[in-house]
C-alpha cells in the first residue's frame, strides 16, 4: 500500500465528501523530538489483564521489550506482530538492558511487568539472606538505579506495572500508583514524564479501557509533563506520544499504516459522528480490496479512531481558560 489510498476521492466515505491524505494532517507539536537529546520515560499502570502489554506492542512495535518468559504471548496473538524480546527476571537485569541498548537497535526500551520484576528481585534478595532494613534498602537502591538508568538512557523508556492501592507508609498517606515496595510507588513515577492509569470504561468503542490522566487526583498518581494527554484518553500510547512530537516507528513492512491512518482518521474528523459506522465499513472494504489482513485492518482502525478522539480533545487548547474557539 502507498500514500495514494483515498486520493482524488477514491475510497471516500459513502455519501460524504470526506478528506484525503493531501488535505489532512492531525496536529502535533512543531518538530519531531530527537530521543538522544529529549528521550522521555513513560509509566503505565493498572490491574492485570487490562491490555497494557497489548497496547505496548501496538504502540511501540520496534521496541526492545524486556519481560519474563511468556509474558507477551497472549498479546502477540492479538496484534499479529512479534517485537524484539529479551527475557529477564529482576530489576538489576532490567537496568542493564536499559543501559546497554543502542538507540539504533530500537526506538524504545520497555519493561513488562515492573511489579513482577520487583517481586522477583525481593525473592532473590531474601534467598541471598537479606532481611528487614537490609532487604528493603537493597530493593530501594535497585529501583533508584533503574530510575537513573531510564533518565540517562538517551532512548525512550516505557514501564508497565500492576496497580497498587492507596495506603499509609510510615504514618503518611501514599497515593495509589505502580505496585512497588515502600515509597517507590510515588518516588519512581515522580521521575517519569508521563504517568497513566489504565481504568475500565464500559461502552467505549474498541477495547473498553482508557488511560486516566488526572494530576488533581489525590488518590492515584498520574500526569503528563508534555501537556497533551486528556483525561480518559484512548489506550494508545503511540497516538498520545505523537501529539507531543514523538513518532514511534511502525513495524517493518507496515510503514504503509501511517498513510492509511491519516486517510481514515481524516474522513472521521471531516464528517459527522453518525457517519462513523459507514466510514469504518468503507475503510475496511478498501483495505481488504488491497489484500490487507484483518489483524492489520484492526490495527489501522484502532489508530484511526484514537487519533480522531485525541485530535478532537486537543482542538481547543484554551478550554482550561474558559475560552471557546
Amino acid at each position: 500500500m502507498d500514500g495514494s489510498i483515498g486520493a482524488n476521492g477514491a475510497g471516500g466515505p459513502p455519501g460524504g465528501p470526506g478528506a484525503t491524505p493531501a488535505s489532512y494532517s492531525a496536529p502535533v507539536q512543531s518538530g519531531v523530538r530527537d530521543p538522544s537529546k529529549d528521550a522521555i520515560v513513560v509509566c503505565v499502570y493498572g490491574p492485570s489483564k487490562y491490555g497494557k502489554s497489548t497496547d505496548l506492542i501496538y504502540s511501540a512495535p520496534c521496541a526492545k521489550i524486556a519481560a519474563q518468559e511468556g509474558a507477551l504471548r497472549p498479546s502477540l496473538r492479538v496484534v499479529g506482530h512479534t517485537p524484539k524480546n529479551v527475557v529477564i527476571n529482576t530489576i538489576p537485569q532490567a537496568t542493564k538492558i536499559i543501559r546497554e541498548t543502542d538507540p539504533r537497535e530500537a526506538d524504545v526500551v520497555a519493561l513488562d511487568d515492573l511489579s513482577l520484576l520487583a517481586d522477583n528481585t525481593v525473592s532473590k534478595y531474601v534467598g541471598a539472606g537479606k532481611t528487614g532494613y537490609d532487604l528493603w534498602g537493597a530493593m530501594r537502591e535497585s529501583l533508584i538505579g533503574l530510575r537513573r538508568a531510564a533518565r540517562e538512557a538517551g532512548i525512550h523508556v516505557i514501564l508497565n506495572a500492576h496497580e497498587g492501592a492507596p495506603r499509609d507508609f510510615r504514618g503518611a498517606p501514599l497515593r495509589g500508583g505502580p505496585k512497588l515496595p515502600g515509597s517507590m510507588a510515588e518516588d519512581l513515577p515522580a521521575a517519569c514524564d508521563v504517568v497513566l492509569r489504565a481504568v475500565y470504561e464500559p461502552g467505549r468503542k474498541g477495547w473498553p479501557v482508557c488511560y486516566r490522566c488526572t494530576p488533581s487526583d489525590t488518590n492515584y498518581i498520574s500526569g503528563d509533563r508534555n501537556g497533551v494527554t486528556p483525561d480518559k484518553a484512548p489506550m494508545n500510547l503511540r497516538e498520545i506520544l505523537r501529539l507531543a512530537g514523538i513518532n514511534l516507528r511502525r513495524a517493518p513492512g507496515r510503514e504503509w499504516m501511517d498513510d492509511a491512518v491519516v486517510w481514515a482518521s481524516g474522513f472521521l474528523l471531516a464528517n459527522a459522528a453518525e457517519q462513523e459506522p459507514a466510514i469504518l465499513n468503507h475503510v475496511v472494504g478498501v483495505l481488504r480490496s488491497k489484500g490487507i489482513g484483518d489483524l492489520d485492518i484492526r490495527w489501522v482502525i484502532r489508530d484511526s479512531l484514537d487519533r480522531a478522539v485525541l485530535t478532537r480533545a486537543m482542538s481547543n487548547p484554551l478550554a482550561a481558560f474558559g475560552v471557546t474557539l
